[in-house]
């Protein structure tokens, strides 16, 4: 997702920790990798979270890259300063086993509260379908993990693809909610994808049976993230890739542009 023109968080070392404060996005990675050389090489590092208001899936995509940057050195990464509802985040996209969560004993939002309206979906032990979309195979889904990049071996993969609409008079917004509503019809004449009744909203899962020159391959994907410009499909345990898929629209120089990135490793089967 494209984010603001004006810088919409900030990164200081204060006392040996690093402070993240305000909406998280992708554009915290340069300066995160600034403040890790700053900080020596002590085997903690710690990052405070308390000034956190949000964090998207770039935002996670950046906290990703920093753990797998400091993971060959031996440092450790703790988490201090986080609400229940921030926990919630980091267990649904499974940083919270690379990211020590550390505990805090000053008062933060109640869950329900933060939850409000929230684009992030409920962490989940087991993945579970409410509805069994007519035409749909359930195999491989039901009862299984969610899986991200953390979860995954070997090298991590960034693939970023982007359209731009020129000539069309139209808002990001509009771009997602016409993807959201029609994302079978987007596929190929192979695949098939079959959201629920509810549609891609976080906590739904996406089944998919694509025909491939072995055969049948039958998955889904867990929204794990939705709002009104994005959203983010993540994997199961079994699937090829240990990751997730985000979709977003931006406005970028007078013309609309949709982007679709990978963020996965392999996975493991």
């Amino acid at each position: 997702m494209k984010e603001q023109k004006t810088c919409p968080f900030d990164v200081c070392i204060d006392q040996g920790s690093i402070f993240l404060r305000g909406t998280i996005t992708s554009r915290v990675s340069p300066l995160l990798m600034d403040a890790y050389h700053q900080l020596g090489t002590g085997n903690t590092i710690v990052l405070d979270f308390s000034g956190m208001k949000h964090i998207d899936i770039p935002g996670i995509n950046a906290l990703i890259k920093f753990h797998l940057h400091a993971r060959p050195h031996g440092r450790k990464i703790v988490a201090y300063g986080l609400s229940p509802y921030f926990r919630e985040v980091f267990t649904a996209t499974g940083i919270g086993e690379a990211i020590f969560m550390e505990s805090s004993d000053f008062t933060q939002t109640p869950v329900e509260t933060a939850r409000k309206n929230s684009p992030w979906a409920r962490p989940v032990k087991r993945l579970a379908l409410s509805h069994v979309p007519e035409g749909a195979i359930n195999l491989n889904i039901e009862g299984l993990r969610a899986v991200g990049p953390v979860q995954g071996f070997g090298r991590l993969w960034e693939k970023t693809y982007t359209v731009r609409l020129s000539g069309i008079e139209t808002t990001a917004q509009e771009v997602i909610r016409t993807l959201k509503e029609n994302f079978p019809r987007f596929q190929p004449e192979k695949n098939r994808f079959y959201p629920t009744p509810a549609g891609i909203v976080p906590g739904e899962i996406v089944v998919i049976n694509a025909s491939t020159p072995l055969g049948l391959i039958c998955t889904g994907v867990w929204v794990v993230y939705a709002d009104d410009e994005t959203f983010t499909l993540m994997t199961p345990q079994g699937h090829p890739e240990s990751g997730w898929v985000t979709f977003s629209a931006y406005e970028d120089q007078g013309a609309i542009v949709m982007q679709v990135q990978g963020f996965a490793r392999a996975s493991d089967p």
